[in-house]
């Protein structure tokens, strides 16, 4: 499919409203500075959109993801057969990429955040991962979110967070034999809630019942990692000693030895 046909599919706006719509938007002071559809517009946008990924709320990140992608597409379809002024067309592909991956990034329905993906990944490949550093690493963020690794409804093993943790002290060799890089549902407690940087972390406890404070350690526990928009909204709501079940890749952790990627919040 043409770039310009996936334009037009991707914005509401016809090209005459975007014309009108962007000559509205002309500097008053001399006719020549466009507010939007600029290269300072542009980088406005896109930083705006990562922060509200990082900070949240998901759905605003989403809806800031699909006004994006259609402010991107209209302003394309306008200058398609004038000279663009931010010197290369590519800038609009990035931001409608950017814009999809937004929608995927925070959660969207299976379906909906399939067809995102996919479009997105055709607009970020057009704008070229040589030209903008940030393409390559959404590329690799839509790819763990929704690839042959991405967690799935349908995990690989079903257990608890103390039953994992018993598996890992008896036997390390074998646990990691067995559970390294597979997907596996967790039940257990709520021992701690973090966050920084767009990360959060959210860690069940795995000690045996009725074992005292004194003898947990570390080795008695299994951290969620977390970073994805509409997980980090859903950890922000837990509360410490509520029972939840995660789904996540099993990998090794640094301080915690047993270490879930790609976390997600099932109840």
């Amino acid at each position: 499919m043409d770039i310009y046909d996936m334009y037009k599919q991707d914005t509401s706006v016809t090209a005459d409203m975007a014309a009108a719509n962007a000559a509205a938007e002309l500097d008053a002071g001399g006719g020549h500075k466009f507010t939007r559809c600029s290269p300072s517009w542009a980088e406005t946008q896109l930083k705006d959109l990562d922060s509200t990924l990082i900070k949240g709320p998901a759905a605003l990140a989403a809806a800031k993801g699909s006004a994006l992608t259609e402010q991107a597409a209209a302003c394309a379809l306008y200058y398609r057969d004038k000279q663009d002024p931010t010197g290369d067309s590519s800038i609009w592909a990035l931001l409608a990429g950017e814009g999809l991956a937004a929608i995927v990034l925070s959660g969207g329905t299976a379906a909906h955040a399939g067809k995102a993906a996919e479009r997105a990944r055709a607009y970020l490949n057009y704008a070229g991962s040589a030209k903008y550093a940030r393409v390559e690493e959404t590329l690799q963020m839509l790819e763990k979110a929704t690839g042959p690794d991405a967690v799935s409804d349908s995990p690989q093993f079903k257990s608890t967070s103390q039953n994992v943790v018993a598996e890992y002290l008896e036997n390390r060799l074998g646990f990691w034999g067995k559970y390294d890089g597979k997907v596996i549902e967790l039940t257990g407690k709520v021992l701690n809630i973090t966050g920084y940087g767009g990360v959060a972390s959210v860690v069940l406890d795995g000690s045996p019942e009725n074992q005292s404070m004194d003898q947990h350690g570390f080795q008695h526990e299994v951290e969620c990692e977390i970073k994805v928009a509409a997980e980090i909204d859903k950890a922000s709501r837990l509360e410490k000693g509520r029972r939840i079940t995660v789904s996540g890749q099993i990998s090794k952790g640094h301080l915690i030895p047993v270490l879930l990627r790609g976390c997600v919040i099932r109840n």
